[in-house]
């Protein structure tokens, strides 16, 4: 007889999810010496650390449009930035070789890989948007 499947079977498992990293050109997972992939672990969206962050940074928006009388001055180039530091602020560790070793994850190192290797960033946006954090279904 089949399973019969329960709403807690969709429930999530795990706080985190991980992407690994590709070729940028030739496809294939890159990895580390140790022949590990070179991958970026993150918060999951309903993590109480992916939760706290995103509270805190719409809390300081808001308090910045009663400020300014409700106005908002909020462009393009500032998604872009909150982009990035939603990526920056919500990785939790990685994997990945810089000036030739893995050090542990650091938010100015992260910071200047993601602008100065979108290809980087595009993989990594990619990766959170597609990942699957239920294990079961």
């Amino acid at each position: 007889m089949p399973k019969v499947l329960d709403v807690r079977d969709f429930q999530p498992k795990s706080d985190t999810l991980t992407v690994e990293l590709t070729h940028p050109t030739q496809g294939g997972v890159l990895t580390n010496e140790d022949d590990s992939p070179w991958s970026v672990t993150f918060y999951a969206p309903h993590s109480k650390e992916y939760k706290e962050y995103l509270w805190s940074v719409s809390d300081k928006r808001i308090e910045e449009s009663r400020s300014s009388s409700g106005a908002s001055d909020f462009t393009a180039k500032d998604l872009d930035e909150a982009g990035l530091d939603l990526l920056i602020n919500t990785i939790s560790e990685w994997s990945i070789p810089v000036d030739g070793s893995v050090k542990p994850y650091d938010k100015s190192v992260a910071r200047e890989l993601l602008e100065d290797i979108p290809w980087i960033r595009t993989q990594l946006e990619r990766g959170v948007l597609d990942a699957q954090v239920f294990t079961q279904a």
